[in-house]
């Protein structure tokens, strides 16, 4: 849904749904550590295209270079001045030990902050759950790793202790990727689309109770419902091989001008193939099918079933993203457990 939306957003070219890091300052300051003797004026114009924002110049390549010669306060003094500057000369050069930090961490990956899993009480280590679903656990909880079930004891700083919960129906934890959340422009629009595309499905349903005959047939016969969930009226008495219910060709669904149907709406708002568009149509009308609607900003879902060992699960569908549905699952979580 993402890619659809965003694909739809890029051809009504709304902006804000893919951005592009703003001053990416930290990586040119520890790529500087391979700088040896330059001059600033030879200096300037690569490293701000490295900054990835348009216009930065030489005010921003010496706000990176202050950074870098300067570090930053610790309460044992000043640590990580990785450059020396010459203002002088106007000379930059780099300090002993700066060019090992830039070959060794030249990325940006950020650090991985997981809780270390330990038997209870001789410390044993077992392994590793990200942060996350630590903070989400409670005493109590069985957890599965490795090829046991371990119910949690205590959460402490980077801590989880267990104990051997001898075969209880455990719950698995998940992992959290690098990959970053969900823009609110990205959130929007995998939201409106799931609200015009469901537009376009209830347009398609109410268009079948309306069928084109091919050919002279009876009337609708009287007091039969329709078959459509939620919708009342008169069935028609016409057999399936009678009737002209709309396809993908026609565009038609029975009426002298009708809406697009769904996959074919769905081809020309994002560009993908028949083929994929019906199959996203078809995973969307699925979830319709089994929560009544599709969720949107404007309506949410709260959905309850009982997983395999008889506990309640709760599930809130909202498509505003991780950057706000991680806090407000962890505050219902909380609220509720």
């Amino acid at each position: 849904m993402c890619s659809l939306a965003a694909l739809g957003a890029a051809r009504r070219r709304h902006g804000g749904v893919a951005r592009r890091p703003a001053r990416c300052a930290r990586t040119a300051d520890r790529s500087g550590g391979v700088v040896r003797g330059l001059r600033r004026g030879r200096v300037v114009r690569p490293c701000a295209a490295g900054l990835a924002v348009p216009g930065a110049g030489a005010q921003d390549f010496d706000a990176v270079v202050r950074m870098g010669a300067e570090g930053f306060a610790t309460k044992r003094g000043r640590r990580s001045a990785l450059l020396h500057r010459d203002e002088v000369n106007g000379r930059v050069r780099a300090r002993r030990g700066a060019r090992s930090l830039a070959i060794t961490s030249g990325g940006a990956i950020p650090e991985v902050a997981d809780y270390r899993v330990v038997l209870d009480p001789d410390d044993t280590f077992i392994g590793t759950l990200n942060e996350d679903f630590a903070i989400e656990s409670h005493a109590g909880d069985v957890i599965q790793l490795g090829n046991a079930s371990w119910q949690v004891m205590q959460i402490g700083p980077g801590v989880v202790r267990v104990a051997d919960a001898r075969g209880a129906p455990p719950t698995l934890p998940f992992w959290l990727g690098e990959a970053p959340a969900r823009s609110d422009e990205l959130s929007r629009a995998v939201s409106d689309l799931r609200k015009d595309l469901e537009q376009h499905l209830v347009a398609r349903d109410r268009a079948r109770l309306i069928p084109v005959a091919t050919s002279v047939a009876a009337p609708p016969m009287a007091g039969v419902p329709c078959a459509v969930a939620g919708q009342t009226g008169l069935k028609p008495a016409l057999s399936t091989t009678d009737v002209n219910w709309g396809t993908r060709d026609s565009t038609h669904y029975g009426l002298e001008v009708g809406p697009l149907a769904p996959a074919d709406w769905l081809v020309h708002e994002t560009g993908i193939s028949g083929a994929a568009a019906d199959q996203a149509v078809a995973y969307l009308e699925e979830g319709r099918s089994a929560l009544g609607v599709l969720p949107t900003q404007e309506t949410l879902v709260l959905e309850r079933f009982f997983d395999e060992s008889g506990g309640m699960q709760l599930v809130l569908h909202a498509p505003f993203g991780s950057r706000v549905n991680k806090a407000w699952g962890l505050a219902l979580r909380k609220r509720f457990c």
